[in-house]
């Protein structure tokens, strides 16, 4: 008997099953059990383990803990390449283990294969593998390493930074800690974990959080405080995205930017949730978000909620992006329009707006604050035109440029001179995007009727290509004027009340409307890639 199949929720197609999935990775040894050794052939087969170590820790507002690993340089210029593998663990304190501490265990297949730590009083333990050994075997020498970090439940400390050069990095589900001033991990080729599954004790209360691999993948659920950014040059990312609430205190936008070089990246939030629900505001809370997703060769494939900038870029690989958009019911008179946009040079773009969650959203730090606000959304609001951007000048997001990882105040990173999740959600593969916007989707519908939603009059869009082709869906409530042009591509603009204004030859040109003509703006511009937009239901 064949199992029954899931639909993608942006494509309705269905989704293909990847590799089999690997070990949870949110379930490593249990607490009292050896660090694992399962040297590959190429290693020589003895075992010898190391007495374990320990440092103590102290958790308090103030203080901070750093776990790097990185490579001895002194090592002998000949000789065998150590190959080293583990992990650094950072899970909640367990009954009947040490009190606050780091736990530091090594197993290797020689005796005289060791490595060396360094401990100071800032709580920063530096491990130094080495790189190359004076070997006589005929197999390698190899090692496995584990670093773990026990952290008394609630704990609260100022930061904290793991680093490390072969070794992956795992976050565990059992985790509850606060972190004032961030949580920064980094690694070389290893990979990151945090949990797939979140229970309701789990805990990472971090405002800002940034991950950087180089080669290594990032997979996992993350909470989206005030900034998580997320970096691979040549990984994968993989992740759950929880939206948390604003800092009363301190009202923050919520900034999520991932980037990779030539991983792919596929980032979900909880929008089929939040348009299942009767409070929507209460799965995505109502705040500013600003949402950044760059690759060069990779593709991307996420479902996000944005409100004042939405940008997706890749150069050579597809975009299929559903986008929520969270509005602020009080809309300022003189406040800057909400951007959306879209840009791939040989991908191809799949794009879907759902309606718009209309929430009050408390003034963020730098808003603008000289009119008092509009009480009723669907009161019209005079907003200067802007001229529309050409096809070959589709811009990037004014004031939002992604902030390389190592740049700005995330400096202390030291950079020295497998990837599957299958338990929440399967990874999606490639697509058609012929079907992507067409697709029936009722699990994404908004609880609230459209006829009850105030027009969509606040998003000035843009979505740019240049042989690759564009479906784009926009809802049934957004009004406003569709530019759209091409050099040899095909151009296709439909929907209930869509009204061609003109068409022009050369190049191809269609000047459209919906509703108010002053209200929305989206431009679409390619050289030899179709261009399909359709508002709201076919005709």
């Amino acid at each position: 008997k064949e199992p029954p199949q899931q639909y993608d929720p942006v494509t309705g197609l269905p989704i293909k099953d990847g590799s089999p999935a690997p070990s949870d990775p949110s379930k490593p040894a249990e607490p009292g059990q050896p660090v694992p050794w399962h040297p590959s052939s190429s290693c020589l087969q003895t075992e010898h383990r190391f007495e374990p170590k320990f440092f103590d820790l102290t958790f308090a507002a103030d203080k901070s803990i750093s776990v790097l690993q990185t490579v001895e340089s002194n090592s002998p210029s000949r000789g065998y390449q150590a190959q080293v593998s583990g992990d650094l663990v950072v899970r909640r304190q367990r009954a009947g283990r040490p009190g606050p501490s780091i736990e530091f265990e090594v197993v290797s297949n020689d005796p005289a294969l060791d490595v060396a730590v360094e401990w100071n009083s800032e709580q920063q333990l530096l491990i130094r593998t080495p790189q190359r050994v004076e070997w006589t075997e005929s197999r390698r020498p190899c090692m496995t390493v584990r670093a773990t970090v026990w952290v008394p439940e609630g704990a609260s400390l100022r930061h904290m930074l793991l680093w490390a050069t072969n070794l992956d990095v795992r976050v565990i589900d059992d985790l509850s800690i606060n972190l004032a001033d961030g949580l920064e991990i980094g690694t070389l080729s290893g990979d990151v974990h945090s949990p797939v599954q979140v229970p309701t004790t789990y805990r990472l209360n971090s405002r800002d959080i940034l991950v950087k691999t180089i080669s290594g993948d990032i997979i996992g659920s993350w909470p989206l405080y005030d900034s998580l950014k997320i970096n691979s040059e040549s990984g994968d990312i993989i992740a759950n995205v929880a939206p948390q609430q604003v800092l009363d205190s301190r009202p923050r936008p919520a900034v999520l930017e991932f980037a990779t070089i030539s991983g792919d990246i596929t980032v979900k939030e909880p929008l089929a949730a939040a348009a299942e629900s009767s409070k929507p505001d209460t799965v995505v809370p109502p705040r500013d978000y600003i949402t950044t997703l760059d690759t060069k060769s990779g593709s991307i494939k996420a479902w996000v909620a944005f409100s004042s900038a939405a940008v997706a870029e890749s150069i050579s690989g597809d975009i299929a992006v559903e986008f929520l958009p969270v509005y602020n019911v009080s809309l300022l008179q003189a406040v800057a329009e909400p951007e959306l946009h879209t840009k791939t040079k040989s991908g191809d773009t799949a794009v879907k707006i759902l309606d718009p969650i209309w929430v009050e959203i408390l003034g963020t730090e730098g808003a603008y604050e000289g009119e008092k606000p509009r009480a009723n959304p669907d009161e019209p609001v005079d907003i200067p035109t802007n001229p529309l951007p050409t096809p070959d000048k589709i811009p990037r997001m004014p004031g939002v440029p992604f902030t390389p990882i190592g740049a700005g105040p995330w400096k202390r990173i030291p950079l020295p001179g497998g990837r599957h999740l299958d338990d929440a959600w399967r990874v999606v593969r490639r697509h058609p995007l012929a079907d992507a916007i067409t697709a029936s989707s009722s699990q994404q519908e908004r609880a609230v009727a459209i006829k009850d939603q105030p027009p969509m009059r606040h998003l000035k869009s843009s979505h740019g290509s240049v042989s690759g082709s564009m479906e784009l869906k926009y809802p049934a409530s957004w009004e406003g004027t569709v530019e759209a042009e091409s050099i040899s591509g095909k151009i296709d603009i439909r929907g209930k009340d869509v009204k061609i204004d003109s068409r022009t030859k050369w190049p191809k040109g269609v000047h459209a409307h919906k509703g108010q003509p002053w209200n929305c703006q989206v431009s679409l511009g390619s050289v030899s890639g179709d261009e399909i937009l359709i508002v709201g239901e076919e005709r």
